[in-house]
């Protein structure tokens, strides 16, 4: 099975990752931000730069140039530019549903295989708690080194053991209990096998460790540019093939990703320059946060419609584009 073969592969790649930082083996100071910046550019951007492919396969039919730009990269650019707005009005409101969309897009790439509806509200459940498991785990145990980040956006006091403080620690603990209890309850009810169960609850412990022992920045590079985006890019490759007539090489599937990851690079590359030269108060780490929400946001809304499609259809995959070790 396609998600059992990732999941076993990721994890031994991230074992490799952990057992040395156990060891006491640390990165050189800003390897790990480098490796962020590669894992972002290899796949974490190129990911969800072939929304519009996506989008267009999923169509029953063939869309013209001209009804493409109407039904998809209209109300896309429309929502990119609705959230820099939302950043700039209210930024609070627009911070926290943020990280509301990114824990459900991360829960959904890694349990889309679960057997239920897309609709089902106990699926909905499971995805915002498992990313809000993986967000929040992230951010309590890297708390000092963000508050620097926080504090250029936010008024807010991030002093441990105050309201802040409390309130992760609590999103922390209470999304993995939910998580697990979640998963046992599939299990019971027949939506998810007892060889996944453990798979699953193995992922959660591994990358909660590479947590632990790493940087943020190693951490989110391992996590969002292998488990996250690879996995999506792996799945959108298989899913294109499933619909198409022909198999389509993996070199045309790459090229693919060109245009629109160009264009992302150019706008990254523009914000940060118009940080250093408007002299933001703003961190540059965040402004590339509010840029990377402005592409999430959509995104995540647009992916939805494939993860429907791998829900209704029972026929098996044709092509299982899998990374061999």
């Amino acid at each position: 099975m396609l998600v059992s073969t990732l999941n076993k592969t990721f994890g031994i790649i991230t074992l490799c990752v952990i057992i040395p930082l156990l060891f006491g083996y640390n990165l050189p100071q800003g390897a790990d931000i480098i490796l962020l910046v590669i894992s972002l550019t290899i796949t974490g951007i190129p990911h969800g730069a072939i929304d519009h492919i996506i989008y267009e396969n999923n169509c029953s039919l063939k869309l013209s140039k001209r009804h493409l730009f109407v039904k998809f990269f209209t109300p896309y650019l429309c929502l990119i530019s609705a959230t820099f707005l939302f950043w700039y009005f209210i930024p609070e409101l627009t911070f926290w549903f943020f990280l509301l969309i990114s824990a459900y897009h991360f829960g959904q790439s890694q349990l889309y295989h679960v057997h239920l509806s897309e609709s089902s509200f106990l699926k909905t459940s499971l995805y915002i708690s498992w990313g809000v498991f993986i967000l929040s785990s992230l951010w309590f145990y890297n708390w000092n080194s963000q508050k620097a980040t926080i504090s250029s956006l936010f008024s807010w006091n991030l002093e441990e053991g105050k309201l802040m403080y409390n309130f992760v620690k609590f999103t922390l603990y209470s999304s993995c209990i939910t998580t697990l209890g979640l998963l046992i309850y599939l299990l019971k009810n027949g939506s998810i096998s007892f060889k996944l169960l453990l798979q699953e609850i193995g992922v959660l412990v591994l990358l909660f460790i590479l947590i632990r022992v790493s940087t943020m920045y190693l951490a989110f590079a391992i996590y969002f540019g292998l488990w996250h985006s690879f996995k999506v890019i792996i799945t959108e490759y298989n899913h294109l093939n499933d619909n198409s007539s022909k198999p389509i090489s993996v070199l045309a599937f790459c090229k693919s990703f060109l245009p629109f990851s160009i264009l992302s690079f150019i706008g990254i590359a523009l914000l940060l320059l118009a940080s250093k030269y408007l002299v933001a108060v703003i961190t540059p780490f965040m402004l590339f946060l509010v840029f990377i929400s402005a592409l999430t946001m959509p995104h995540a809304f647009f992916m939805q419609g494939m993860y429907k499609v791998l829900r209704g259809t029972s026929k098996p995959r044709s092509i299982d584009f899998v990374p061999t070790i």
